[in-house]
């Protein structure tokens, strides 16, 4: 037998076997988030943080013609997560960062609560996140989506002051940048 002739697939066969399997937010499984319909990945957003008074927010709206539901899923730097449950029926913590959205609405889920935004949802239970990521998953493929990461703020402050530190972060579909 001529070994030559394998000798190209047998390499292949090692570099496959030797190859990291690809793991957390490219290839994690998508939760329930709803009884009656299986949820979209629709965005992934690098630079999440919840770290040292700067939450994360996700500005989300329906452009659907029924209700959806709209979902952030919060990961670690190290590609660790998610680090809260978005599915329906997981027991407590379940649910966490999940929202209905109504045709034409906007939902505002955000890592932490802040003085200047009202939140419709703050992600409880988060760990602090410095440079993580969040995937935003969704029950209809219709919706528009924005991050950003602001200061909590102090509510003692005078309510008329801005928060003195925000910047938008990269929204990614499918591989390409939507914008800053």
């Amino acid at each position: 037998m001529n070994l030559t002739k394998f000798a190209p697939v047998l390499g292949l066969a090692f570099l496959a076997a030797g190859s990291p399997a690809l793991a957390g937010i490219a290839d994690d499984p998508i939760p329930s988030i709803d009884a009656n319909n299986g949820a979209k990945s629709l965005y992934i957003v690098p630079g999440v943080i919840r770290n040292n008074g700067l939450d994360t927010m996700f500005v989300c709206t329906s452009l659907e013609r029924q209700d959806i539901r709209v979902a952030v899923e919060v990961y670690g730097r190290d590609g660790t997560g998610p680090l809260n449950d978005v599915s329906i029926g997981g027991g407590a913590g379940s649910n966490n960062g999940a929202e209905t959205v109504v045709p034409g609405g906007t939902v505002t889920i955000g890592t932490g609560p802040t003085v200047s935004i009202s939140e419709t949802e703050t992600i409880s239970g988060l760990p602090n996140v410095r440079g993580g990521a969040a995937r935003i998953l969704a029950t209809g493929k219709r919706v528009l989506c924005h991050a950003f990461v602001i200061e909590e703020g102090d509510d003692t402050a005078m309510p008329s002051e801005p928060p003195t530190a925000a910047w938008a972060l990269p929204v990614f579909k499918k591989g390409k940048q939507n914008g800053n």
